[in-house]
């Protein structure tokens, strides 16, 4: 391996130990080799929430975008998108699956509010089962693995969504179906007030529900992935189900405090986590 990739896969380890949070524990789980192709893929999706939530016109922020989209086949000698291209090729990563994800985060760009869960499951796909995808590939998932490893992605996804309502708002965002505001009359000054009311606990708890459905799906992946990756999808569904059982217990107050694992509790969740997810199934 040549001196310029390696220190760009050395990067984009940094990025992914600084910024990964619940997933770096995850993908310590993995041999040396694809836990490379994992912050590789990291470092890039990284790159494109970067650009889509950072400083900047809307119409900067496309052109980033689009900048980013170009680099996926001309790479240049950025060195994020230099360690995505040895990922890319390496594990046989379809560039249609990267472009996805760059779509989703272009959504946020131009649509804050979603009228249908449909419409939701669709940004989810793009921002999160996309994303999964790309995992499996370097996981070394059948072509089977790809549809429960959809539905878990979009699950985790809603569980960020549940846990960042007070975070998104503060960024002008309703993640949450206006649809099912509607059906459990909570307005959106409501939410914004941050006031736990009968209403919004709900709401919350529906949203809990469908999240933990989607997220089910990991039991129906697990045995589908080779047992070295199993232990890195185990982890996020434990440590993403932990989160969602905190946010259950707080009584949906997801605005006071963002609910959150300390290091020495996502250690714990994740050290179970592991050894259960070798069997091919993990209690989450």
């Amino acid at each position: 391996m040549e001196a310029r990739l390696k220190a760009a896969l050395r990067l984009a380890a940094r990025i992914t130990r600084k910024e990964a949070r619940n997933f770096y524990f995850a993908f310590l789980t993995l041999p040396h080799g694809k836990r490379l192709g994992i912050y590789a893929l990291y470092a890039f999706f990284r790159r494109a929430d970067d650009i889509a939530d950072g400083p900047g016109t809307i119409e900067e922020k496309q052109a980033a975008l689009a900048a980013l989209r170009a680099g996926l086949s001309s790479p240049g000698d950025d060195p994020v998108l230099s360690a995505l291209a040895w990922a890319k090729e390496k594990f046989s990563i379809p560039e249609e699956l990267l472009s996805a994800v760059i779509d989703g985060v272009g959504m946020d760009l131009t649509k804050a509010r979603y009228r249908t869960f449909e419409e939701l499951k669709d940004y989810c796909w793009h921002v999160a089962a996309a994303v999964g995808l790309t995992v499996l590939r370097v996981l070394g998932a059948p072509p089977e693995a790809d549809q429960p490893g959809e539905r878990f992605g979009i699950g985790m996804q809603l569980v960020n969504i549940l846990r960042d309502v007070r975070e998104d708002l503060s960024r002008g965002r309703i993640y949450l179906p206006q649809e099912d505001l509607s059906h459990f009359g909570v307005s959106e000054e409501a939410l914004a007030r941050g006031e736990v009311t009968e209403g919004v606990r709900r709401l919350l708890s529906f949203e809990a529900a469908r999240a933990k459905r989607y997220m089910e799906a990991v039991n129906e992946l697990l045995p589908l992935v080779p047992k070295r990756g199993r232990p890195c999808i185990g982890v996020l569904a434990a440590l993403y189900g932990t989160i969602l059982r905190l946010i259950q217990a707080r009584g949906y107050d997801v605005f006071s405090k963002r609910v959150s694992l300390s290091t020495l509790g996502k250690l714990a969740v994740a050290w179970r986590a592991m050894w259960q997810s070798r069997s091919g199934a993990v209690s989450w």
